[in-house]
């Protein structure tokens, strides 16, 4: 036990010792090698590595040094998760080439600030060979990653709890508290591998580290218990249609596809399969998969009434364009919901937009226009329960408003019984961040406990159950349809579903309380 101390000890000693651009550039590789335990990769223990090495690293550090420190550590892992998001400046025809730089490395320089503040507060205030040190840590980079989730729009993508996207029993700790839970569980359980080497007193660290293996022994017992009662019961007299109709992004808008683009999706709306009179099929198209004016024709609308089932419903991606007195027009992202005659029943706006992409912000002062080629997209009121005769109430959401945990409704509406999320990932060709946007779909039904059906244009289409296991999928880039019936919701909404995010905030107050008191006794 003293020659293993000895040598945690020199090993310590080593790292603190190491020249400071080599402790710099190490900062940078671990946020890298914690990006690799993302979708798809999941390389776990880049995780743990990453946050033990880094947390060793940030004794070596002055609290001003630790900025650089924090944000190189960020910048790393900001990079290599979201490299993806440059591939939208890729496609043909788009004017925004020379802004690739910008988009691959700008973005990530923006969000390593929140890891740069996290650590330099852990510098200046935390010993981190102390329990209360350990505590610390964690709380500041998991309100680090709160902030980074909600302040100004927020961008909660590729929160450190997605890492557990591949393990299913860990998964269902959502359940219980929402993704922001997961990942400050998930700081705990990859930072003390660097407490442990750092504590020289036998009795604290013996201590974290029953707590440690306690609360993982926990976390797969609950996970396991609660998979154990997922039953493949689906909803009664309920049919999908999901459709992926693979549309490259440089032809989804070009005038001379448009035909042929929608003669794509009529061809994969039909269906031989013989249905009960009192079963309603419900069929899915993608984000913006039609138009406002194409709709409002006779003959676009008589060849989807052919196409459409006696007794289906068509949700679909749909750009609505509002023409105003001054000859200008306000485009809205939506999700429109039409019967088997093509009237319209029901329509959501889009109400979380995407900067630069959908909208510019302070657009007087940055005279751009946004990536879509429109004029900007205007905002909905907010999130909701869509809710028409025969249709059991759904959450509609939109591409990217699935990042945003416990955003599934506002507070007046009732509780959907299923979530539709509609994208486009075909900005991003083969690239991580579908695989990426499909574990978050998974993420938001283990949290709420309903299902989700994702309709993408290019993939990845699946159906979900509320456990976040993938019912039935298919696979990026290619074309086809997914006929399943739709899972059922569990039979009581989960902790999550009626408390959100107050449940984390909660346990952030709990370790600063704990953090406060561990300090005061100086442990």
């Amino acid at each position: 036990m003293v020659a293993s101390s000895i040598s945690m000890q020199s090993l310590t000693d080593k790292v603190k010792a190491a020249p400071f651009l080599l402790r710099l550039f190490l900062c940078l590789l671990c946020g890298m090698a914690i990006a690799c335990a993302l979708p798809p990769t999941y390389f776990v223990f880049g995780a743990f590595a990453g946050f033990g090495i880094f947390y060793i690293l940030l004794t070596s550090f002055t609290p001003r040094a630790s900025i650089l420190a924090g944000w190189l550590f960020g910048f790393g892992y900001s990079t290599v998760g979201l490299y993806w998001i440059g591939n939208a400046l890729l496609v043909e025809g788009n004017d925004y080439a020379w802004a690739w730089p910008l988009a691959v490395a700008g973005l990530p320089a923006l969000l390593a600030f929140f890891t740069a503040a996290a650590t330099y507060m852990v510098a200046r205030f935390a010993a981190l060979e102390r329990p209360s040190g350990l505590i610390f840590f964690i709380t500041a980079f998991a309100l680090a990653e709160y902030l980074r989730g909600t302040i100004l729009t927020g961008f909660p993508w590729n929160l450190y709890g997605y890492i557990w996207g591949d393990h299913l029993p860990i998964m269902q700790l959502l359940s219980l508290g929402g993704a922001y839970s997961l990942t400050l569980i998930t700081l705990f359980w990859c930072s003390t591998i660097g407490f442990l080497i750092l504590c020289n007193n036998k009795k604290q660290s013996d201590i974290v580290l029953t707590l440690y293996l306690l609360s993982f022994v926990l976390a797969y017992g609950f996970g396991a218990a609660r998979l154990s009662q997922a039953t493949d019961v689906p909803q009664e007299n309920i049919a999908l249609r999901v459709v992926q109709p693979n549309i490259a992004q440089q032809d989804k808008w070009h005038n001379d596809k448009i035909n042929e683009n929608f003669d794509i999706l009529l061809s994969l709306t039909k269906s031989e399969e013989q249905t009960t009179p009192e079963t309603k099929t419900l069929i899915i198209w993608p984000e913006t998969a039609t138009r406002s004016d194409m709709i409002d024709r006779d003959d676009y609308k008589n060849l989807l009434k052919k196409a459409m089932p006696e007794n289906g419903f068509l949700l679909t991606g749909f750009l609505n364009r509002e023409p105003q007195a001054d000859g200008s027009n306000n485009y809205h992202n939506s999700l429109a919901v039409f019967d088997h005659n093509m009237v319209e029943r029901d329509i959501y706006y889009k109400s979380h937009l995407v900067p630069f992409g959908e909208y510019i912000p302070f657009q007087k002062w940055i005279p751009l226009t946004p990536i879509t080629s429109f004029t900007g997209f205007q905002a909905g009121a907010g999130p909701t329960t869509l809710s028409d005769d025969g249709l059991p109430p759904f959450s509609p959401l939109i591409c990217y408003e699935i990042l945003f945990p416990g955003h599934v409704k506002n507070a007046d509406a009732s509780a959907p019984e299923w979530i539709v999320n509609v994208t486009n990932d075909g900005w991003y060709g083969d690239s991580t961040g579908p695989y990426q946007h499909l574990v978050i779909s998974r993420f938001r039904a283990t949290e709420e406990g309903v299902p989700v059906v994702r309709s993408a244009n290019t993939g990845i289409s699946a159906v979900i159950d509320s456990y976040g296991q993938v019912f039935e999928s298919l696979p990026l880039n290619t074309r086809g349809i997914i006929e399943a019936p739709l899972p059922s919701a569990i039979a009581n909404r989960t902790l999550y579903s009626h408390f959100g995010n107050l449940i984390f905030l909660a346990l952030l107050m709990g370790c600063g309380l704990l953090c406060f008191l561990c300090k005061k006794k100086k442990q």
